[in-house]
């Protein structure tokens, strides 16, 4: 069976209710999250064995979040039990012109604290055969970089498939000025890599041709631009990014798209209005590009799982995708979107 390893912060998101912004909602609605732990959870319903490595305090929020990862049959003995608080984030949804918005409480959060030592790595890559980080983790502190660079050590002596999504949060790294040193390792050691070009120039410093695309660049405009990325970056096997078309807050049109060996493909252009949930279809969309690459699809059925897996996490509330591999396999073929189903 196909096993994932996916190490990263969880994170309680307080989101105000019905469209409201922060300076009128009184009441937060709570949902539980982690952009790797929601590519364990969309790949559990997809039928893999799924675990996350973490860490949380020891309290009953800590507990909610553990069993409701438990209720996707996560793997979850590697989130280890120490330190005194959980990372939060606080969103207000946009709606038409107007953005979301999101503020973030995550300094010193329990994660920041797990060492290399506290982690029984043996027992935590028993029959691991895809590793899974983002961006994200080794931009929280010093410990978290080294135990992220640590796990994809592991991973790779392990000859595990190592996976990487990568984000640029520009209140983090404050604790060095050393990123591209410490993100070039780590990419180095990759496998598949989702991430857009302006983001792999931040975390990398070098320059791929991002300045000659439109203002409003068509998904074939990237090709050239992650060309001279897998020119740069021979060792990574599998490039993929999912385009993003925003029309307004509620209305986006997503394109995917995959490198591989000089082989770039497109997927079909899903549109999706209403969006009832933006977070977490990045995470699908990841999930989605591992399974299709995994269960032997060509680039092209692969990249089309992973943007109808992503269209339909931005229908769903909450951080993750909630679903089957039929209701996928449904979008992919269906000629009516959205008919019901009796």
């Amino acid at each position: 069976m196909t096993k994932i390893l996916c190490l990263g912060e969880i994170l309680l998101r307080f989101q105000a209710e019905d469209y409201l912004k922060f300076l009128q909602s009184p009441t937060f609605k709570v949902h539980v999250g982690g952009s790797e732990a929601n590519v364990a959870v969309a790949l559990a319903q997809l039928n893999w064995s799924a675990g996350v490595l973490s860490a949380l305090p020891e309290h009953d929020l800590a507990d909610q979040a553990i069993n409701y990862y438990r209720g996707f049959s996560l793997n979850t003995n590697h989130i280890y039990r120490l330190g005194s608080r959980m990372a939060t984030y606080f969103m207000e949804q946009g709606a038409a012109m107007r953005g979301s918005k999101i503020i973030y409480d995550r300094a010193h959060a329990a994660i920041n604290e797990l060492t290399i030592h506290d982690v029984d790595w043996d027992a935590a890559f028993e029959g691991v055969t895809h590793f899974h980080w983002s961006a994200i983790t080794p931009a929280l502190s010093a410990n978290a970089a080294e135990l992220c660079a640590y796990a994809v050590q592991k991973a790779k002596d392990k000859k595990c498939h190592i996976s990487a999504d990568l984000h640029f949060r520009k209140n983090l790294w404050q604790f060095t000025e050393d990123v591209t040193q410490i993100m070039l390792s780590l990419i180095k050691s990759s496998d598949t890599i989702n991430g857009d070009p302006f983001t792999w120039q931040q975390l990398t410093g070098m320059s791929f041709g991002t300045d000659q695309l439109a203002t409003e660049a068509q998904p074939e405009d990237f090709e050239s631009i992650y060309k001279n990325i897998q020119n740069s970056f021979p060792n990574v096997k599998h490039f993929g990014m999912l385009v993003r078309k925003i029309h307004h807050a509620n209305h986006n049109s997503l394109t995917g798209l995959i490198l591989s060996e000089n082989d770039f493909v497109l997927s079909k252009k899903i549109d999706v209005n209403p969006i009832i949930e933006r977070i977490g279809g990045g995470d699908a969309f990841m999930a989605g590009l591992l399974y299709g690459l995994e269960s032997g699809n060509n680039l092209n059925e692969a990249i089309n799982f992973a943007t109808a897996i992503s269209a339909i996490k931005h229908t769903i509330l909450g951080d993750v995708f909630v679903g089957k591999l039929a209701d996928v396999e449904e979008v992919i073929t269906q000629t009516v979107p959205g008919k019901i189903n009796r």
